[in-house]
């Protein structure tokens, strides 16, 4: 087996596989330049081949006529996810293989109290600030603001890891971030939720904590098929507005929206 192990929002997380691999881009700013004494936290395990006959498959991707990618969950604590390639894809996988797209990683982190939210996340003193909204709800736009005009670090453009505690929520960048590109391998604190809503003006408006958590909510990544995992999604989320502001933003794409944040939070 060759390893590769990798630190992603404070997890240690090891993939084991029966040939080298390419590391996906998306993976590369997390990647340990050893391997980790320390046991890990999450491991995939790659075998390449047709899964044994007794193994239990949790999701199969179509591969090709007659042949699947497939995904087996660990059948005790401890046990590797495994996900087993066909000979056919073996080659091509090695070199180009995104991860993610079997992994289901919203999963694998609610068993850590961390869930994925579509935002938008900046680093700004010390302190991370979310953006969330429908796709071309504007997110990725402001925080290009912060980033242009207060020098703020854009930690995620499209979907954020939220490690949710009693004492507090804390942002990371990760190997998930959509469309956007951006993966950096930094956390922070989290100041605010803003849920972005495209207007004539710039203002800032209280949430009730129903409409807060149906917001958030609306923007987590669920799992359609897992009524549990919705179910503890939303306690998470519960969690999260007990910890940290979640207010409604009406803005313009301006300098202006920025300034309405930060002013108000001066006030405050």
């Amino acid at each position: 087996m060759v390893f590769y192990d990798f630190q992603i929002c404070g997890l240690l997380f090891r993939v084991e596989a029966a040939r080298a691999l390419t590391v996906p881009d998306n993976f590369r700013p997390f990647a340990l330049n050893e391997n980790a004494a320390a046991e890990p936290d999450l491991r995939l395990q790659i075998l390449f081949g047709a899964p044994p006959a007794n193994a239990v498959a949790a999701e199969r991707f179509y591969w090709q006529e007659g042949e699947y990618i497939v995904r087996q969950e660990p059948g005790e604590a401890g046990e590797p996810i495994r996900l087993y390639i066909p000979e056919s894809f073996a080659d091509t996988f090695c070199r180009q293989g995104n991860w993610l797209l079997y992994l289901a990683p919203e999963r694998l982190l609610q068993s850590f109290d961390r869930l994925i939210l579509h935002a938008s996340a900046v680093l700004y003193q010390g302190k991370a600030y979310l953006f969330s909204a429908p796709s071309g709800g504007g997110k990725s736009t402001h925080a290009a603001l912060w980033q242009t005009h207060y020098g703020a670090k854009v930690l995620n453009g499209d979907k954020v890891v939220i490690h949710v505690t009693d004492g507090g929520c804390t942002a990371y960048g990760s190997p998930v971030a959509g469309s956007s590109g951006i993966y950096e391998n930094e956390g922070a604190p989290v100041a605010a939720v803003f849920m972005l809503n495209k207007a004539a003006h710039n203002r800032l408006a209280p949430l009730t904590k129903r409409s807060a958590l149906l917001a958030l909510y609306s923007e987590a990544i669920k799992c359609a098929a897992d009524p549990a995992f919705n179910t503890r999604l939303l306690d998470l989320l519960q969690m999260l507005l007990s910890a940290v502001p979640v207010l409604s933003l009406e803005c313009l794409p301006e300098k202006g929206a920025v300034d309405c944040i930060l002013s108000n939070l001066r006030e405050g």
